[in-house]
């Protein structure tokens, strides 16, 4: 299973709205080992920074800002494929 969030904000979202989403996933383990966090205002630098914390735990999170929905959108790639491509993908 896993958690999808989204901030339809003209603003970039900050490292609390990642920590709380965060939150969320932890008191779902051990069903939800992945959250997708989608923000086409895009992520602050706090936000990425707190986002490299959490990559030593169990679970990954993935931060999909517009560029990255417009690369779906226009894109040919098949949803596990693009999927795969974003959790992959270093930030």
């Amino acid at each position: 299973m896993f958690f999808v969030e989204c901030k339809n904000w003209q603003k970039a979202v900050g490292a609390k709205e990642l920590r709380d989403f965060e939150l969320k996933i932890q008191n779902h383990r051990p069903l939800v080992r992945l959250g997708f966090f989608v923000a086409p205002g895009g992520f602050s630098r706090e936000c990425i920074t707190e986002l490299h914390r959490t990559s030593r735990d169990e679970y990954a999170i993935v931060l999909l800002d517009m560029k990255a929905v417009k690369q779906f959108v226009e894109g040919r790639l098949s949803v596990p494929d693009w999927l795969e491509e974003k959790i992959c993908q270093p930030v």
